[in-house]
C-alpha cells in the first residue's frame, strides 16, 4: 500500500531533473545564492529529482550528498548519485525536463527528444532566479 501511495505521489507532477553539482552549488558543495528558495518554489509545480555526480574517493556519496543538501535547507523528492555525466540520460523520460549547465551534451539530449533548460544561460549571481523559474514553467507548459 505504502509503495502504491509512493507511485501516485511520483506520478502526479512533471519531473524536474536538476544538477547539484552545476545549479545548485558554486563549487565546493557552496550553495548558490537563492537555490533553496528557488527549488521550494520549483517543488510546488514539479516533482523534482537530484543529480549528483559521484567525486572521486568518496566511498558513500550517497549519504555524504544527502547530510549535505539537508544540512544546507534544500528540499527534493529525490536523489540520483551518477558516476559520470553522461549517465543522467538514462534517466530522463520525455516528460521530464533537465536544469543543467550544459556545453556539447546539449545536442545529444535534443536528439533523443529531451527537454532542458540550459542554466549557462543566466546569471543568478545576485540571488534572483525569477528568469530561471519562468523558462522552466514556460518550457513545461509548451512541451506538455
Amino acid at each position: 500500500m505504502a509503495l502504491a501511495v509512493i507511485d501516485k505521489h511520483r506520478r502526479s507532477k512533471r519531473h524536474l531533473y536538476v544538477s547539484v553539482d552545476r545549479v545548485l552549488t558554486v563549487s565546493s558543495y557552496q550553495p548558490r545564492s537563492g537555490a533553496q528558495s528557488a527549488l521550494q518554489t520549483l517543488r510546488k509545480q514539479f516533482f523534482i529529482r537530484l543529480f549528483a555526480e559521484q567525486a572521486s574517493g568518496d566511498k558513500d556519496p550517497f549519504f555524504n550528498t544527502q547530510a549535505w543538501l539537508h544540512s544546507a535547507g534544500f528540499e527534493y523528492d529525490d536523489l540520483i548519485v551518477v558516476q559520470k555525466e553522461d549517465h543522467k540520460a538514462y534517466h530522463l523520460d520525455k516528460d521530464s525536463i533537465l536544469l543543467d549547465t550544459l556545453d556539447d551534451k546539449a545536442s545529444r539530449l535534443l536528439d533523443l527528444g529531451l527537454a532542458f533548460v540550459n542554466f549557462a544561460n543566466f546569471d543568478v549571481s545576485s540571488g534572483r532566479w525569477d528568469e530561471v523559474l519562468a523558462r522552466i514553467s514556460k518550457d513545461a507548459h509548451a512541451q506538455r
